[in-house]
């Protein structure tokens, strides 16, 4: 049975709130937090959420969402403010976990968007829901606990996709009838130019499978070889060291812009 993949796509920036929680769904986060135990807060956010935390991938998302309400009412967001935030942490995970290929500049990009539309009064496109100290830490948060972790979650929700290459030695005839007769490529000297001469100029080739023992030996040593170099590569040191540089580079560079943005969108109202 195939399976159909999503492929990365641009999603559309809106407005949030209200759209996943109510203020009834508020005043019900705001009433079990304030409770001081974790232990006895979990049970009802469950219910709430709808998530069964005996399976991995829910609770995962019940210690997201636990976090991000536990950060909100700490940072004595608003009921509106709440449901914005919760709502876009979400809709960033939505378009990560609906495709198993990188999306990672698209979902930046995405957040980016969000924040401004959520931060700037121009209905009915935007609304001026955080204002700059708000948004600052709405982006320093999301950034800090989801997209610094985004390949850890991109690996749990979404599906893994494996490669399986297959190669094999072919036969290769061809028909002299549609060579030209004047061509010296009848004799059998040089039966390697024939191929080719007979490719390019458009002659009927007819290809048979290899034998299959020998087919599957060369299958297992190509793999092995691409096992070893990747396994080898991956394992460097200097390899992680680069790529946690250059993770950091991004998640620096993206709050820079993030800020930026808002300071621009700022200044235009």
């Amino acid at each position: 049975m195939s399976l159909k993949i999503q492929e990365p796509y641009h999603p559309k920036a809106k407005i949030l709130a209200w759209t996943e929680f109510n203020i009834a769904d508020i005043d019900r986060f705001l009433l079990i937090f304030q409770s001081p135990n974790a232990n006895e807060i979990y049970p009802y956010l469950e219910k709430m959420l709808e998530l069964n935390s005996s399976y991995l991938k829910p609770k995962i998302l019940l210690d997201l969402h636990y976090y991000a309400l536990r950060f909100a009412i700490n940072s004595k967001f608003s009921k509106l403010q709440i449901s914005a935030f919760l709502s876009i942490l979400r809709s960033i995970h939505k378009t990560n976990e609906e495709t198993p290929f990188e999306n990672y500049e698209i979902i930046l990009k995405y957040f980016n968007q969000l924040i401004i539309c959520h931060s700037i009064q121009r209905p009915p496109f935007c609304v001026e829901i955080f204002d700059n100290q708000t948004s600052m830490k709405v982006i320093n948060f999301i950034t800090e606990t989801y997209l610094r972790h985004y390949k850890l979650y991109k690996y749990v929700f979404t599906p893994i996709i494996s490669l399986e290459l297959h190669c094999g030695e072919k036969a290769v005839e061809y028909e002299d009838s549609e060579l030209d007769n004047d061509s010296d490529l009848k004799t059998d000297s040089n039966s390697e130019l024939r191929v080719k001469t007979a490719l390019s100029i458009g002659t009927s080739i007819k290809i048979q499978e290899s034998n299959q023992s020998e087919e599957v030996e060369l299958n297992c040593e190509v793999k092995n070889f691409f096992r070893e170099v990747i396994s080898e590569y991956m394992h460097s040191e200097d390899v992680k060291k680069q790529l946690n540089i250059l993770e950091e580079e991004r998640i620096a560079l993206f709050t820079q812009k993030a800020r930026e943005e808002l300071t621009k969108s700022t200044k235009k109202k």
